[in-house]
């Protein structure tokens, strides 16, 4: 156990240098923001989807319309048990691009697990 945990501090502080790295250089905010998918993916491999989701949202500020990022957003709610969030994510997603068919097997397998009316659950 405590090999696994020395493991993770190993991973999150080379994840952790390596954002500093990417974004330390760059002062303008909106660029900062605008590379916070490829941030949060990176914390999205070391399991900390609290990290994750602060690069998410200010990517999302940047890029609303940008369907991967919301499909990682619905994974990262998802992984924080946060099932409303991450089926509202996972929708929008979708609705940004439909070509995503295994997004709706997702959506509907989360609608299984939580209590919703089902005229809400409508698609």
């Amino acid at each position: 156990m405590k090999k696994n945990n020395q493991s993770f501090e190993s991973a999150r502080k080379q994840v952790d240098k390596y954002a500093a790295g990417i974004l330390g250089r760059i002062s303008d905010e909106k660029e900062r923001n605008s590379r916070g998918f490829q941030v949060a993916k990176l914390y999205v491999n070391i399991k900390e989807y609290g990290v994750a989701k602060r690069y998410m949202a200010g990517f999302l500020a940047v890029k609303p319309s940008y369907a991967p990022a919301h499909r990682l957003m619905g994974q990262i709610y998802e992984k924080l048990g946060d099932t409303k969030k991450a089926i509202a994510a996972y929708k929008l997603s979708l609705e940004l691009d439909d070509s995503q068919k295994d997004i709706l097997l997702t959506i509907c397998e989360l609608y299984c697990t939580t209590d919703i009316d089902p005229e809400q659950a409508k698609y």
